[in-house]
C-alpha cells in the first residue's frame, strides 16, 4: 500500500461487506489485501438487520450518522460498539439512512487475545477531556487496547478552525510519526494535508513509520484515528518521543463498556 493513501465516501464504490459481516449496504474506502486496516461505510435504513458471525478479526464499529439498536440498547451518533474475533451479533438500524463506519485489521494477529465478547459505548459514556496534555485541543476514547479479550484502538480530536497559513504552519510543526499502520477518518469540517482540503467523509490510510502533519480547514476539523494494536510511542522529526499511551491516560481510566443484553 502506498505509504499514505487517500479515500472518500462520495468516491467509495458499492462493494461487498468484510468477512463476517452481512447486511445493509457498504462501500469500501480501504478494503483490499494491500491494505492493512479495512475501513467501511454501512448504510442501514430503519429497522434493516446487519449481522456478525464469528471471524478471525476484531472488528470496531462507529456510529457516524442515525442510531442503531443492540443488545437491548439504543446507539445514537458518536457511540461505538466492538465486536470480537470469534463474537457474532446482530444490530437494527433505528433511523432512515443511518451510517456505520467500521474498522478492522485486514489479517488476523500471529498471537491475538481470545475476543468472543460484544462490548457497546453509548455517545453519553464515552471518556472526554476538553485539552489534551499536548495541543491543548479536545479529546476522546473510544477504545485503549487494553482490553483482555480484544486489541482495538480509537480516539477522536477536534481542532478548532485555522486560517490557511496558521493551518500550513500548524501542519509543519506537528511532523510526526507512530510505529503501527493507522487511518484517520474526517467526521466534520475538512483536514488540511499539505496543499489539500479534505472534508468531511475522507480516509487516510498511513504506513507505520511515516512522518506526517495535518491542519484544519476553516470551519475547523474533527477527526477519528484507528489502530489496530496499542500504540507505542509518536515520534517527532527532531527526535521527542512522546507515550501517546500516557497522554490519553485520564480518559482511559473512565473507559467503561456496556456488555449486550443479548448477542
Amino acid at each position: 500500500m502506498p505509504k499514505i493513501g487517500v479515500a472518500t465516501v462520495d468516491e467509495a464504490l458499492l462493494a461487498p461487506p468484510p468477512a463476517g459481516i452481512s447486511g445493509g449496504k457498504t462501500r469500501a474506502l480501504f478494503g483490499g489485501p494491500d491494505h492493512s486496516i479495512q475501513v467501511h461505510l454501512h448504510e442501514l435504513d430503519d429497522g434493516e438487520a446487519m449481522r456478525f458471525t464469528p471471524s478471525a478479526t476484531d472488528r470496531l464499529l462507529y456510529v457516524w450518522s442515525g442510531s442503531v439498536e443492540a443488545g437491548g440498547r439504543r446507539l445514537g451518533p458518536a457511540s461505538s460498539l466492538i465486536v470480537e474475533r470469534h463474537a457474532g451479533l446482530e444490530l437494527h438500524g433505528a433511523d432512515v439512512a443511518t451510517q456505520l463506519l467500521s474498522f478492522g485489521a485486514t489479517r488476523p494477529k500471529a498471537q491475538a487475545r481470545s475476543g468472543g465478547h460484544v462490548h457497546l459505548l453509548p455517545a453519553e459514556r464515552v471518556p472526554r477531556t476538553d485539552s489534551m496534555a499536548t495541543g491543548g485541543v479536545p479529546g476522546a476514547l473510544y477504545a485503549d487496547a487494553a482490553c483482555p479479550t480484544c486489541e482495538v484502538w480509537l480516539h477522536e480530536n477536534t481542532i478548532p478552525p485555522m486560517d490557511d497559513a496558521a493551518a500550513a504552519a500548524r501542519g509543519k510543526s506537528i511532523v510526526h510519526a507512530h510505529a503501527e499502520d493507522e487511518v484517520i477518518f474526517v467526521t466534520r469540517g475538512a483536514l488540511r494535508l499539505g496543499t489539500r482540503l479534505l472534508a468531511a467523509g475522507a480516509a487516510l490510510s498511513i504506513e507505520a513509520e511515516t512522518f506526517y502533519g495535518f491542519g484544519p480547514g476553516p470551519d475547523g476539523l474533527e477527526f477519528l484515528n484507528f489502530r489496530a494494536e496499542r500504540p507505542a510511542g509518536i515520534r517527532f522529526k527532531d527526535g521527542t518521543v512522546i507515550d501517546e499511551v500516557g497522554l490519553w491516560r485520564d480518559c482511559a481510566d473512565g473507559l467503561s463498556y456496556l456488555e449486550p443484553l443479548s448477542a
